[in-house]
């Protein structure tokens, strides 16, 4: 009796979906600890939006500004530097507005 190519689909689809009911979560899944690597990175953020990245910033606007003043830069890197200066300030607004959090 030949096959024909809609019982071969058939079978093909009976055997994967067997197969999709027969797996199992991987080993690996949940077993991994990552509050370590979290807790510094949470510490870098915190540093870099918290007091001691204002007193950063505020000394850095003070810098480019009075290199400006004194010729050393153009205004393109003074745009450049209160720029980035903005977005790592507002990074924890930018990322809580992403993931819908707090």
């Amino acid at each position: 009796m030949p096959v024909s190519a809609l019982n071969l689909l058939l079978f093909a689809l009976l055997a994967v979906g067997l197969f999709m009911l027969m797996t199992e979560p991987a080993m690996a899944q949940g077993q991994i600890n990552l509050s370590p690597i979290t807790n510094i990175l949470t510490g870098i953020a915190d540093t870099l939006t918290g007091p001691l990245g204002r007193a950063m910033a505020t000394l850095a606007v003070i810098g480019i500004g009075a290199a400006w003043l004194m010729g050393y830069v153009d205004f393109r890197t003074v745009v450049y530097v209160v720029a980035g200066i903005a977005i790592v300030a507002g990074a924890s607004v930018i990322v809580n507005a992403m993931w819908g959090t707090q």
